[in-house]
């Protein structure tokens, strides 16, 4: 659980839940990352170790995670790509510079947050990997 914290400053994302279950991030500040990211890749192109990159850079990024729920945060001036994303894990991992295990994002409950000033202005966003199902979230202002 992530509850009542403020996250600020991060390089890439402000949280990052990888294949996890049952995780809650609530009523948290969450702000200002993504200030020195990796260099972004073109997604579904994996990352190497002599060119790292990260596909998505969000401030909150929700990978192969199910039944997770974030609602009442402050998600805002992130200079990457924005709010509060959900993708499948696999050989492209959306949130990492290194392959991850297949897991499905399934059940995801994202409700009640404040998400505002992010550049560019993305709210929400349901990235759709290899696995091509990240489906059954529940997303609401």
């Amino acid at each position: 659980m992530i509850a009542n914290a403020t996250v600020t400053g991060a390089n890439d994302h402000g949280i990052l839940v990888q294949d996890t279950t049952n995780t809650v991030i609530e009523n948290s500040f969450i702000t200002a990352n993504g200030i020195a990211p990796h260099p972004a890749c073109p997604f579904g192109t994996p990352s190497t170790p002599s060119k790292p990159c990260i596909a998505a850079n969000y401030e909150v990024l929700l990978v192969g995670t199910s039944h997770a729920l974030v609602k009442g945060n402050t998600v805002s001036f992130n200079p990457a790509d924005g709010g509060i994303a959900v993708a499948d894990d696999g050989p492209a991992n959306p949130g990492a510079p290194n392959p991850g295990t297949p897991h499905q994002s399934v059940a995801n409950i994202i409700t009640n947050n404040l998400i505002e000033n992010n550049i560019p202005d993305v709210a929400y966003l349901l990235l759709r990997t290899t696995l091509a199902r990240a489906r059954a979230q529940w997303v609401t202002s």
